[in-house]
């Protein structure tokens, strides 16, 4: 018998840790091709199902993110992780929501609203506000809109997270960013 002379295939754990590594240096289409190549072998975890979800959407592929986004989400729930089950939530309700899915953006969004309903004070919960603001932004309530998106950027603030407070201020007029700005700096928001 011949000794094999050509590369050797990539075991399930090479994959799964050049994906990772492929998402944190944001590369997002050989990201997914590893961490596709490691699920395909054996179903991933949770943390790794949502990174492989957030590399479809990125790469445009929402039916695909949509079905990874779930099965992560449902991996959070068994094992007993509701601030990630309810972030996963959030994320696939905010999409469907984008894309104009409303019934089933409601879903989603009302299931990480009742998973958060008991959880501490979170960042979550500031990424739950964001539908609240753009549908009082879309009905033409935009005092409801400004008190959502402001409350959601001093959540992002509170726990440093720049997605959160990029996403809710870039709905806000300058004026009003200047303002909330001055509040969460002087402790009053």
């Amino acid at each position: 018998m011949k000794p094999r002379t050509g590369p050797l295939k990539p075991t399930r754990a090479q994959s799964l840790d050049e994906g990772r590594k492929l998402l944190r240096q944001r590369a997002w289409s050989a990201a997914f091709s590893k961490l596709s190549a490691a699920d395909r072998e054996a179903p991933l975890e949770p943390d790794d199902l949502e990174g492989l979800a957030g590399a479809a959407h990125l790469l445009g592929m929402d039916v695909v993110n949509a079905e990874l986004m779930s099965r992560a989400h449902r991996g959070f729930l068994d094992c007993g992780n509701t601030r990630s089950a309810a972030r996963c939530a959030l994320q696939l309700g905010i999409t469907l929501m984008i894309n104009g899915d409303q019934a089933q953006s409601g879903g989603w969004l009302s299931r990480a609203g009742r998973l958060l309903e008991e959880a501490p004070d979170c960042v979550e919960k500031g990424y739950l506000l964001l539908p609240v603001g753009f549908r009082s932004l879309h009905s033409g309530d935009g005092e409801a809109a400004l008190a959502a998106f402001v409350q959601a950027g001093v959540i992002g603030e509170r726990f440093l997270d720049r997605d959160l407070i990029t996403l809710a201020l870039e709905r806000l007029p300058t004026p009003v960013i200047d303002d909330s700005k001055r509040m969460t700096d002087s402790g009053q928001a």
